[in-house]
């Protein structure tokens, strides 16, 4: 059984990914940045596949900096909400880690959500 601390930085790390993810659905990017974030998604899936935590952890931080400016310069690209590839992915590695065990206290915890 893991010790409470590491199952309370597993929770924490779970939880951050999934907001991460559910955030990532309201995002407005170019066209060519989310083809970037497709591939970091990957790399998400993978790491949520494996149990790899620590990437999960990196990955998920990788995700929350590239989300999008607050200030559109002058003569910037068109934005859009995610193609729906991403969007399925994203809904899809949401409900994976809400399958994962967790503690009592997470709200979203095996929501699915």
């Amino acid at each position: 059984m893991p010790a409470p601390e590491s199952q309370s930085t597993e929770t924490e790390i779970i939880s951050d990914a999934r907001a991460v993810l559910r955030d990532m659905l309201e995002w407005k990017l170019t066209p060519a940045r989310w083809e970037q974030l497709s591939e970091t998604i990957d790399i998400a899936v993978t790491a949520e596949k494996s149990g790899d935590l620590e990437a999960l952890q990196r990955v998920t931080i990788e995700l929350e900096l590239a989300g999008p400016v607050r200030v559109t310069r002058l003569g910037a690209r068109p934005t859009v909400a995610a193609p729906p590839r991403v969007r399925e992915r994203v809904n899809l590695l949401v409900y994976e880690l809400g399958r994962r065990p967790h503690d009592a206290d997470d709200p979203d915890a095996g929501d699915g959500s």
